[in-house]
């Protein structure tokens, strides 16, 4: 680990220097020893050493609605959606090939956290909604609800209600998903042709605002009026329609560029605004086009103006001269509320400056473009997605990095892990997610509960998944829990020292069958598959696979018929036998 402090300074090139406002204190933390084991209230114990590495092990992929112990960091683990073709419950006919959450700044849990919400991409029911604690399924949609662009309402006294805007962008209403009841309505000024801040943004955290916007135009919506502002709801109160300047992302062609997305902050304050751009003239790459942000504040009234910086605050390249609302880049960014500042407005991000030796995830305070590094760059591996959904556990950020193999060695390598806001460098590493991230789809983009206690993943379980691997092209959802009660009942792997043979997972079962067998030594066994008329159907020499405990699937081309069969497992010494029921 070098012991100089990672600059903030870029080197020589044609996009400029980055201003050195970064704070120095805040730099030096970061290089400090590791961040020790430290048990958080209602957690269990985490790993919290922010400099050991660890490879991505061969882990089995979990079973529907089984727990699992994660093997490296300790964690719970389980998978909360079934087999693509199964039965979902009592709601309908079919999970689908690809179940996931939306997106890692869109929080799937209401606000209690006893619903959860996730996509059954291209079958019915279409969402789905969950019991948020034990994942089984309880609502279909509602029939007269134009489900489009949503967020849980963050306010626990409206919990089971959902912020929408329908498919038309005309429509901006709350509904209640249990009683099937719209109970607040607004018509649009504008089209939000991408809904809720162009898809991507939140509503403030007590569920007051909304900021809606399309390539054009943006505006804020108070949801909930309050005195001396306005009466309350019914009264509508929306602000004046703000119209997009060009937004001269390359000087030499002012109208270059697009909107990516808009969001309001938590607190109501301010409004950010994602650009997407191009890249500079001459250049093949997009400098930081790709990535810039502009700050525009909201005054009482809910007029819309930029908001500019000081001209000391840290940008970058072409931007590095340009106070006008402009702040550092971040890429996968969210809002969040700063506890270790005052509360104030901070966006947090993936590290977008070419050349910056910052670490790869940076806090940039809205107020005036404070840069604060809460990574250490030594053997980080890429960021890919960040959330701050955890809005009942202010003060930390939840990060999921690359598996990308070219960075096996790298500490946080294929993880989700929680940084606390401070800068400090302190962390909680969750687990690994074990998908390919071949597609969108499969991209974990993890999310955290509300009290930030449990993380949503989705993966193809693909990754490192040992004897029991997932489905190419096919996504499902697993939950990684570190509640202080999660590991209740889940069994320990240890190395056997008797022979052992698991009931089947599940019993009865309508795809494969799939047992688990526990070897004390090396020596020849036997798994024999037997109808209830005594037929030995099928024989599988276990022995081979040498001790320890071992996952063998005696149905996998599911071409055994509906009944009730005897599996038997032996060493010639000792035997175990179980009853599987197979259902078609």
């Amino acid at each position: 680990m070098s012991s100089q402090p990672p600059s903030a300074a870029l080197p020589p090139s044609p996009y400029g220097t980055l201003r050195a406002s970064v704070r120095w204190l805040a730099l030096c933390a970061l290089l400090a020893a590791p961040a020790r084991a430290v048990q958080y209230p209602g957690f269990l114990p985490m790993v919290t050493d922010s400099m050991a590495v660890f490879t991505i092990p061969e882990s089995l992929q979990p079973l529907y609605l089984q727990r699992m112990q994660e093997p490296t960091f300790g964690t719970a683990i389980m998978r909360i959606t079934g087999d693509a073709g199964d039965d979902v419950g009592t709601l309908g006919p079919a999970w689908s090939t690809i179940v996931r959450h939306v997106y890692s700044k869109q929080q799937p849990w209401n606000a209690n956290s006893l619903l959860l919400s996730l996509s059954n991409a291209g079958l019915h029911p279409n969402p789905l909604i969950l019991n948020g604690q034990t994942y089984q399924p309880r609502y279909e949609p509602c029939s007269a609800y134009d489900h489009y662009d949503w967020r849980w309402h963050p306010d626990i006294n409206h919990r089971n209600e959902q912020i929408n805007v329908n498919r038309d962008g005309t429509e901006l209403s709350w509904w209640d998903v249990e009683t099937c009841t719209k109970t607040r309505s607004w018509t649009l000024p504008i089209v939000a042709d991408y809904g809720i801040g162009m898809g991507e943004g939140n509503v403030s955290n007590g569920g007051r605002y909304v900021a809606i916007a399309n390539q054009s135009q943006m505006v804020v919506v108070d949801m909930d009026p309050q005195a001396p502002n306005a009466p309350p709801y019914p009264h509508i109160r929306i602000g004046p329609v703000f119209t997009f300047a060009p937004c001269s992302l390359d000087v030499t062609r002012p109208d270059s560029g697009r909107i990516s997305h808009v969001s309001i902050s938590p607190s109501g304050k301010y409004l950010t605004v994602k650009y997407r751009g191009l890249p500079l003239a001459g250049f093949s790459s997009c400098d930081t086009l790709c990535d810039m942000r502009r700050v525009y504040e909201v005054d009482s009234s809910l007029t819309i103006k930029v908001h500019n910086m000081a001209s000391s605050s840290a940008r970058c390249g072409s931007f590095a001269a340009r106070p006008n609302g402009w702040i550092f880049p971040l890429k996968h960014a969210d809002l969040a509320l700063d506890p270790f500042d005052n509360n104030e407005d901070v966006v947090i991000g993936g590290r977008a400056c070419p050349g910056s030796k910052l670490g790869r995830v940076v806090k940039v305070r809205l107020r005036d473009g404070l840069v604060t590094a809460l990574s250490n760059p030594t053997n980080e591996p890429p960021y890919n997605h960040g959330s701050a959904r955890a809005i009942q556990r202010p003060g930390w950020f939840y990060v999921t990095y690359s598996r990308d193999p070219q960075y096996q060695g790298f500490r946080f390598w294929g993880e989700v892990v929680a940084y606390k806001m401070d800068g400090s460098g302190e962390v909680q590493r969750f687990g690994h997610y074990h998908s390919t991230q071949s597609f969108f789809e499969s991209e974990a983009q993890a999310v955290p509960s509300p009290d930030g206690k449990r993380v949503l993943i989705a993966s193809d379980w693909l990754d490192h998944c040992g004897e029991r691997c997932g489905v190419l092209g096919q996504v499902g959802t697993y939950v990684l829990d570190a509640r202080e009660n999660a590991l209740v009942d889940v069994p320990v792997l240890q190395e056997p020292t008797e022979l052992r043979l698991s009931s089947p997972q599940p019993n009865p079962t309508r795809d494969g069958l799939v047992l688990r067998v526990a070897l004390p030594t090396g020596r020849p066994a036997a798994l024999e598959l037997f109808d209830v008329t005594g037929r030995r159907l099928a024989i599988r020499n276990v022995g081979l696979m040498g001790a320890g405990e071992h996952v063998v699937d005696l149905d996998e081309q599911n071409t055994l018929p509906a009944g009730v069969y005897l599996v038997t497992l032996t060493d010639g010494r000792h035997a175990k036998s179980t009853k599987a029921v197979v259902l078609r």
